[in-house]
C-alpha cells in the first residue's frame, strides 16, 4: 500500500519498481491524490470521488458517472480494480470488463468525522486482497472499517474487534 498525498514522493524507479511488483503478482494498492497514470498495471487504486472526477476528466454526480470515471481511470493506469469512495454515498468498485459494484455505507448515517476514512479504506481493501479475498469482500470490509472510523472524532483507527462488532451490529447492504 502506496499513498504520497500529492507530495510527488514517488521517483520513476519506485513507481516502475511498484508497477514491476504487480506485473509479477504481488498486490499492489496505490492511494495516489494525483496522477494515478504514472502508475501501470498495478492491483488497485482508491481515489476519493473528487480525486477521480480531476483524474477522469468525468464529473461525478451518481454511481453511474462514479462507474464511468472508473472505466477511465482502469483505461489509463490498466489497474485490475478502482475503489472510488464516495463519502456517504458508500463506494463504486469497478473492475474488468463491465464488472462494476455500488457498496452504499454501512452503519449509522450520522457521520461524525471522516478524517481517516479514505485511508481505513485503502488499508483494509490492500490487507483483504493480499488474503485472496474477492474485490466486492474487501470493499464491504472497508466500509465497515470506515464506518467505524467516521463514528470518532478526529484521525482514528478500527481495531479488529470494532470492525467485527459493527458487521454484527449492521446488517449486509442490498446490493
Amino acid at each position: 500500500l502506496v499513498s504520497d498525498y500529492d507530495g510527488d514522493m514517488f521517483s520513476d524507479a519506485v513507481i516502475a519498481r511498484l508497477n514491476s511488483l504487480a506485473r509479477r503478482g504481488v498486490v499492489v494498492v496505490v492511494d495516489s491524490h494525483s496522477r494515478l497514470s504514472r502508475f501501470k498495471g498495478i492491483t488497485c487504486v482508491t481515489p476519493n470521488e473528487a480525486e477521480a472526477s480531476a483524474e477522469s476528466g468525468i464529473s461525478i454526480v451518481d454511481n453511474a458517472t462514479a462507474v464511468e470515471a472508473g472505466r477511465g481511470i482502469r483505461e489509463t493506469t490498466d489497474a485490475r480494480w478502482v475503489f472510488i469512495t464516495r463519502g456517504n454515498k458508500g463506494m463504486v468498485i469497478v473492475g474488468p470488463g463491465r464488472e462494476a459494484f455500488r457498496l452504499p455505507i454501512v452503519g449509522p448515517s450520522e457521520i461524525v468525522d471522516v478524517a481517516g476514512a479514505g485511508d481505513t479504506v485503502s488499508a483494509v481493501v490492500t490487507l483483504a486482497l493480499a488474503n485472496g479475498e474477492a474485490p466486492l469482500v474487501a470493499g464491504l470490509l472497508a466500509s465497515y472499517a470506515a464506518s467505524v472510523v467516521c463514528m470518532k472524532t478526529g484521525v482514528a483507527t478500527a481495531t479488529p474487534a470494532e470492525v467485527a462488532a459493527a458487521i454484527t451490529k449492521y446488517p449486509l447492504p442490498k446490493l
